[in-house]
């Protein structure tokens, strides 16, 4: 679901020009796509395995152990769980604020056959010598067509024409 600023559910359909909505911090590592946040995640399984592998020697000795060593391990395990989750959460983070979208993955693909096929790349002067042929165009719209659609020119220009050029 999508919120406003404000808060209030849009209902209106949303498209992002370059293929991609980003959360702001703290808010990307609070929503996930498994009903509850990552940090929980993270911190809930990390501190059951801690606690298991930290308790595990202590629960299996013939010798009582005081209520005060069994409550530092306890502690121990959960400061541990909490520095691992906090940076497994800031991995997570930085890996998708690097990821790249479709069409910029899509852009570098077609640049690079664009260089294979014309090697020799070089300015030319205005006029009709610098036209760019109807198999061109029909090449660019073919290859980019799944993430145009029934977009506009404006949105054609701005996010793939420019770039490549």
């Amino acid at each position: 679901e999508l919120l406003s600023t404000r808060g209030a559910c849009l209902s209106e359909d949303v498209a992002s020009s370059m293929g991609v909505l980003r959360q702001p911090f703290p808010k990307d590592v609070i929503n996930t796509n498994y009903g509850m946040p990552a940090v929980v995640i993270s911190l809930v399984s990390l501190l059951l395995l801690v606690s298991f592998a930290c308790l595990t020697p202590m629960v299996h000795t013939s010798v009582p152990i005081p209520l005060g060593t069994f409550v530092e391990a306890l502690l121990s395990c959960i400061g541990i769980a909490s520095i691992t989750a906090v940076s497994a959460s800031g991995l997570i983070r930085r890996r998708m604020a690097t990821k790249q979208t479709p069409l910029e993955l899509r852009r570098a693909l077609f640049r690079k056959e664009l260089r294979q096929k014309n090697v020799e790349s070089k300015s030319c002067e205005r006029g009709p010598m610098r036209a760019v042929t109807v198999a061109q165009i029909t090449e660019l719209l073919r290859f980019f067509q799944d993430l145009i659609q029934l977009r506009t020119a404006y949105y054609l220009n701005v996010n793939i024409i420019k770039p490549l050029t």
